[in-house]
Order: structure tokens, then C-alpha cells, then sequence
């Protein structure tokens, strides 16, 4: 709230609305969830240990940070944060069911993830060609994420279990989308607070040409 001019004895509050800077939240919230996740697919930790930072950090975090987003007129940004929210709140009701016994007889869990996730890969793709336009850093992140999503939809109809095959190839994909994520997070806070470029982002891949 900040006080604006006095006119004729009376002193009129004027209200500025302050939206800080959503990115670092939005990507430590991703970098922490893909991390964990990755270590398990990798079959290095056990699993369901990823599934409570799916629900609120990775999807409730980061759905949140995206309507921020929208407040300050961000759309690609907005658009990734609260559809990777979505997604992790998804696929942890998705395992839950499974691990509750809640789901209906002949569930397979494995072909169904494979299915949730098919639909994600298509929506990254397009989402991925998008980072063309924004930095190299944006888009080794899109580009890594594609990766896990291409091997673990192979992994999951070849039914294949953490630390073997296709879905141990998407937990070290997405170990490496986490510290892109990581850098993106620290890129953002630190240029932030001092005002200038101090981690490097790379400048688009792509530029069009604005419409006369």
C-alpha cells in the first residue's frame, strides 16, 4: 500500500500491486519432485517416498506459482507451471489408488501410467518446441523432460521395473531435467535480487519476425 498526493487537505491512499518474482519457487518446486522421483526410477531409493512431494510441492507448489504466473501476464510460464502442477497431483492420485487397493479388479497400474503419460509427452512436445523462443536453458530443460518422457512411456508398456531397462533410462533423464531445473531456479533468484545477469540463460534458438 503506498500513500499517494494530498489534494484539497485529504490524503488519498494509493494501492500498487507487487507480484514477486514466481520463478524460483515454480522451478525449485519441479527441480525437488523430479529429483526424488528420478532416484527411484533409478531403483536407487525405494519407492513412494516421491508421491508426498508430488501431491504439494511438485502439485499444489507448483499449480499455485502458474496462477501467479497468470497474474503477471506470463502465459507460457503460467501455462507449464500449473500443467506440471496437474500432472504431478495426477500421476500421485494415479499410484495412490494402486498402492490404497482402491482401484477397480484387473488394474494395470503399469499400462495405465503409460497412458496418463502419453498424453503429457504430446503436451511437452509442443511445449518444448515453444522454449525456441524463449533461451538454451529453457529449452535443454523441455528437451531433457522429453527424453524421460519418451523412455518411461516405453517402460511402462514394456512393463519395465525402476532400475532396468527403458524406465531406468528415464530416471537418469530426468535426474539431469532436475539440475537444469536447479540452474533455472538459481538463474532466477540470483538475477532477480541483483538486477542483472548473473547466471546465463542463452538467448532464444529462434526469433520470428513480428507482424507488420
Amino acid at each position: 500500500m503506498g500513500l499517494g498526493s494530498v489534494d484539497a487537505g485529504v490524503r488519498v491512499a494509493v494501492e500498487k500491486e507487487l507480484v514477486a518474482e514466481v520463478g524460483p519457487h515454480g522451478l525449485s518446486s519441479f527441480f525437488v519432485t523430479t529429483f526424488v522421483l528420478a532416484v527411484h526410477l533409478t531403483n536407487w531409493a525405494p519407492d513412494v517416498i516421491w508421491i508426498g512431494l508430488a501431491v504439494f510441492y511438485g502439485g499444489v507448489g507448483q499449480f499455485v506459482a502458474g496462477m501467479w504466473e497468470f497474474k503477471r501476464g506470463n502465459v507460457f510460464v503460467a501455462t507449464s507451471y500449473s500443467s506440471y502442477g496437474c500432472y504431478w497431483m495426477g500421476v500421485a492420485m494415479l499410484m495412490l489408488l494402486d498402492k490404497l487397493g482402491l482401484a477397480p479388479a484387473g488394474f494395470d497400474s503399469m499400462k495405465a501410467l503409460g497412458w496418463f503419460l502419453s498424453a503429457f509427452l504430446v503436451f511437452n512436445t509442443y511445449m518444448t518446441f515453444l522454449t525456441l523462443l524463449l533461451s538454451k536453458v529453457a529449452f535443454l530443460t523441455f528437451f531433457l523432460l522429453e527424453l524421460f518422457f519418451v523412455f518411461l512411456v516405453i517402460g511402462c508398456f514394456r512393463n519395465d521395473a525402476p532400475g532396468h531397462g527403458w524406465t531406468a533410462a528415464s530416471g537418469y533423464a530426468l535426474l539431469l531435467t532436475s539440475i537444469a531445473a536447479l540452474y533455472m531456479s538459481a538463474a532466477s533468484m540470483f538475477n532477480t535480487l541483483a538486477n542483472r545477469t548473473v547466471l546465463w540463460g542463452g538467448s532464444p534458438l529462434l526469433t520470428l519476425s513480428k507482424a507488420e
